[in-house]
């Protein structure tokens, strides 16, 4: 995967690996390509019914396992 400066990835995205991001990804969307196109779009109420329960990335994040160098050029607000 690559991402270019600048690009926003909308929280609960999902990016297929070797997908080439740029500009600005919607929430919950699902992508894939060279370059990236939405191809779906994921589930609002489950994804919002895993999110309460505490999914496995939501956890590590908020226990700090995952490191910020992980996250640069990332967002986790909605867009």
């Amino acid at each position: 995967m690559s991402i270019a400066l600048g690009s926003h990835i909308g929280e609960g995205s999902i990016v297929a690996m070797g997908c080439v991001v740029s500009g600005k990804i919607p929430a919950l969307s699902i992508i894939a390509g060279n370059p990236c196109k939405v191809i779906s779009q994921r589930d609002k109420n489950n994804y919002e019914e895993n999110k309460k329960k505490g999914a496995i990335y939501l956890k590590a994040k908020k226990q700090g396992l995952i490191s910020p160098e992980y996250h640069h050029g990332f967002s986790d607000k909605n867009t």
